[in-house]
């Protein structure tokens, strides 16, 4: 990934949740990359369907104002095949501060462009449809790493 791009990847684990002891743990991980939905305005009313990594504009190769700010990712994940288990959410890395949102309810927030978050998402999921939505921000900030300009 290009440090000055807003990119994102994302990975969904699938942890079985059981009172047994460790060895009847299980995991499953779904590659949740493909159909998200992307805007640069969060009160819009259409969002362009996008795949993971993703960059908020591809910029020429000599670049002299390259933008910075908000954009926003939304996806929608049909829990309703994991009943009984422990939902993780893994993303390689979102340039460079990015706040999560679940069924309306804000869940976390993330600093660092070259950082790996993981979330548990199981208290907060309903058994089907779940709106998970990334707001993320690349302005220029020395208190957030990589800390440069970029």
């Amino acid at each position: 990934m290009k440090p000055f791009f807003i990119s994102i990847v994302a990975l969904l684990s699938l942890l079985s949740c059981q009172k047994e002891p460790q060895k009847n743990f299980s995991s499953q991980k779904i590659d949740i990359a493909s159909d998200w939905e992307f805007t640069q305005d969060s009160s819009a009313v259409t969002w362009q369907k996008i795949s993971l990594p993703h960059t908020a504009q591809v910029e020429p190769l000599v670049v002299n104002e390259q933008f910075q700010g908000d954009v926003w990712y939304r996806k929608t994940l049909d829990l309703s095949d994991v009943e009984n288990m422990q939902n993780d959410l893994y993303f390689e890395g979102i340039m460079h501060e990015a706040t999560f949102w679940l069924n309306g309810q804000k869940i976390a927030t993330h600093q660092g462009g070259y950082t790996p978050i993981f979330l548990n998402l199981s208290k907060h999921t309903q058994q089907q449809k779940n709106e998970l939505i990334v707001k993320v921000n690349n302005q220029d900030n020395q208190q957030i790493p990589p800390g440069k300009k970029l």
